[in-house]
Formats: structure tokens, C-alpha cells, sequence
């Protein structure tokens, strides 16, 4: 099963979360003990060479890129390790993240050693629930 870490933030073109680099943008950074500031550099330094796709990068992005999510490979479990790691970082900083996983992920317009990114097409996995929408009673 393909793995994503995922925040509580909407995708703005899927029903679904954001992906885990979207939390950095959520965090108070003002409010965070120096230990766990550094413990974020130390999980992110762990990424150098982990790479983004053309597609999906920002600016450069295909249609396709902006309406998929990007996946961990199961096989690769030293990764998704060191995912799990930054996860419990950023939840320790304020923003929970938490894990999906999908058998069938969409159509794949991407792949490498670590990770695939594949356009849905279906039902995407949620790991946080849906806002209710506030209807008025009838009178």
C-alpha cells in the first residue's frame, strides 16, 4: 500500500488534505522550544535528497502535477520512517499530522525510487474529517 503524511489543510483542486510539506507553513514558529526547532532541522536535513518532481514543483507544474498527491513507495521503509519522524516534530510544534494509505492511488504520471505521484481517480483516503457545512433550519 502507498503511504502519504497528510495535515489537516484542504488540497485546493482535490477532496483531500494536504500533504506533510504544507504543515511548515501552519506552524508558529514564535512558540517553539529551541530543542524541538532543531529537532525539525535534524528531520528535514534528511530530505536533501529526496526529489521533487517537475510536475508537481510550483511554477513549473503540469495540470496533471497540481491535481495529484504525491505517494511514499511501501517498499521503501526506510523512508517512510524518517517520515514518521518529522510527523511526530511537526505534531510536537502544533500541527497534527497523520498517516494515509491507498491501495490504488490513481493514475501514475510519476515515479522514482522513493515515491510516486498519481492524479486520483477516485475516492481519496482522508485521514481528518470533513468540515460540516452549516445549513439554516427551515422556520
Amino acid at each position: 500500500m502507498y503511504l502519504r503524511f497528510v495535515c489537516g489543510y484542504p488540497h485546493p483542486h482535490r477532496n483531500a488534505e494536504h500533504g506533510i510539506w504544507r504543515a511548515a507553513s501552519l506552524i508558529d514558529w514564535n512558540n517553539q522550544p529551541t530543542w524541538l526547532r532543531r529537532e525539525y532541522g535534524v528531520a528535514m536535513s534528511a530530505y536533501d535528497d529526496l526529489h521533487v518532481p517537475s510536475c508537481v514543483s510550483y511554477g513549473r507544474g503540469t495540470r496533471d502535477g497540481r491535481h495529484s498527491m504525491c505517494w511514499l513507495r511501501p517498499e521503501r521503509r526506510d523512508r517512510i520512517e524518517r517520515f514518521r519522524h518529522l510527523a511526530w516534530v511537526i505534531t510536537g510544534m502544533g500541527v497534527t499530522i497523520s498517516e494515509v494509505r491507498c491501495r490504488d492511488p490513481g493514475h501514475i504520471i510519476y515515479r522514482d525510487q522513493d515515491q510516486i505521484v498519481a492524479v486520483p481517480k477516485g475516492g481519496i483516503p482522508r485521514a481528518f474529517p470533513r468540515p460540516k457545512t452549516l445549513r439554516k433550519r427551515p422556520q
